[in-house]
């Protein structure tokens, strides 16, 4: 349990300060062990962070095959394939709908930078 812990508290630091922002002694003082306790289990931060890495790629090669099977093959199906849930909303319509005009004094449309309700009636005023 306690390798575990470590990796954890590694990936932890890692994602924060980068393989430089972290020694034993931050990881011991998360964990509640002594750094003589990580050298037993990983001899150096080398081999700490290999282990990590090899955990990391294990864990998103699980992920992508997770997704294999769980998600059809668009090129299989004779329905076109429909974007939902929360990704649905961050279509380009959907980034943009509150969006102001992005010219600021334009001639076609007489506004000045005023919120428009659709992405499309923008860029047809400004095509």
């Amino acid at each position: 349990m306690t390798s575990d812990e470590i990796l954890t508290s590694a990936r932890a630091l890692i994602m924060t300060g980068g393989y430089n922002g972290f020694s034993y002694a931050d990881i011991a003082a998360v964990v509640g062990i002594r750094k003589a306790s990580i050298h037993h289990h990983f001899p150096s931060k080398t081999d700490l962070v290999r282990t990590l890495v090899v955990r990391y790629r294990e864990d998103a090669e699980a992920g992508i095959a997770g997704l294999e099977q769980q998600v059809r093959d668009p090129r299989r199906s004779s329905k076109p394939m429909r974007a939902t849930g929360p990704s649905a909303s961050r279509t380009p319509a959907g980034l943009f709908a509150s969006a102001p005009c992005w010219q600021a004094n334009c001639r076609r449309c007489r506004r000045r930078s005023q919120p428009r309700s659709r992405l499309s009636s923008a860029l047809r005023r400004h095509g």
